[in-house]
């Protein structure tokens, strides 16, 4: 069996809403339908941006979450620092908004 494929999500994950809870269904399924493991990881703005600058680096992949975000601003160097680095990102809702 190979490593499980490892991805971020960037968001602040709240169980009371059905958005992020069809983000951990999806993935499940992915998993499922793939036959491939995979471990995710939810991870709010901050963490990403002031507690663990090179976050990126343990994750094969990034899924930016539907908000809301309790920290926005925190985006533009998020993105900034994935792109840089070349990590695969997916988006998803209206995380786009928060792009300058």
């Amino acid at each position: 069996m190979s490593d499980p494929i490892r991805i971020a999500v960037i968001g602040d994950y709240n169980f009371a809403y059905h958005s992020h809870n069809a983000t951990n269904q999806a993935l499940q399924h992915c998993e499922d339908v793939l036959e491939i493991p995979l471990n995710y990881y939810w991870l709010n703005e901050r963490e990403c941006c002031e507690d663990n600058q090179d976050f990126y680096k343990e994750y094969d992949g990034v899924l930016i979450a539907p908000g809301p975000y309790q920290f926005p601003f925190y985006f533009q160097s998020i993105i900034t620092r994935l792109l840089e680095n070349k990590i695969p990102v997916l988006g998803t809702g209206d995380c786009f908004k928060n792009f300058n």
